[in-house]
């Protein structure tokens, strides 16, 4: 398989994978072993917070790509503690635990960076002032990554099946809060191409959005 069919392939699982983390976890932030990360195939950060660690999302991917790519070998890691925003991780990736995995030894590794955002506000109109914090944040990896080998997946977040108890002008109904989540993600990805052309979406609440209707 070549490798761009197998970029393609992997974003498509992070998507649907994605969709199946419906409840918070807790999470931890474990220290890169440099051999694995240096001797593997696929090399995939993940970014986030609960709603990338529930069910242990990075793991699952992990198992699936092996799958898909006739066994090639995955190293996976995951910084998402509970409730964070992206930044927050910026600040961790300027002179924190995240700096680790963008040293000189270890960045030119990673061929996924996936981000995923804080479950509201990326759906906040562009001139809310907490939009603008976190959309910083989110430019902060794309500036991070620019040079680098690897893509940038934004990780679509899912609405709240009943509506959104702190915000219920602006998410008054689950269709709603997806809508504007989607259209959040893809203004991320646009000011984000300003200073990286790697940065794509992984349609993760549509994709979950799609399983609700059928079901």
């Amino acid at each position: 398989m070549s490798k761009g069919r197998s970029h393609k392939r992997i974003i498509f699982l992070v998507g649907i994978l994605g969709a199946i983390g419906a409840f918070a976890a807790s999470s931890m932030l474990s220290s890169p072993n440099r051999t694995n990360l240096s001797n593997s195939d696929i090399a995939i950060l993940f970014v986030g917070n609960s709603f990338t660690s529930c069910n242990s999302l990075d793991k699952m991917v992990e198992s699936l790509v092996r799958e898909v790519t006739g066994g090639s070998s995955v190293y996976t890691i995951r910084s998402a503690p509970g409730g964070y925003r992206m930044h927050q991780h910026a600040s961790s990736l300027r002179r924190g635990r995240l700096a680790t995995h963008f040293t000189k030894q270890n960045r030119g590794h990673w061929d996924f960076v996936v981000l995923q955002g804080q479950s509201q506000v990326p759906g906040f109109a562009p001139e809310n002032p907490q939009t603008s914090k976190v959309v910083d944040g989110f430019r902060a990896f794309a500036q991070k990554t620019a040079a680098l080998p690897c893509r940038v997946c934004l990780l679509m977040t899912w609405g709240y099946l009943n509506t959104d108890n702190f915000n219920p002008k602006h998410y008054p109904n689950y269709e709603t809060m997806q809508a504007r989540l989607a259209a959040g993600y893809h203004y991320i990805r646009k000011v984000m191409l300003e200073d990286n052309p790697k940065v794509e979406v992984s349609p993760v609440g549509l994709a979950f959005q799609r399983v609700r209707q059928k079901d």
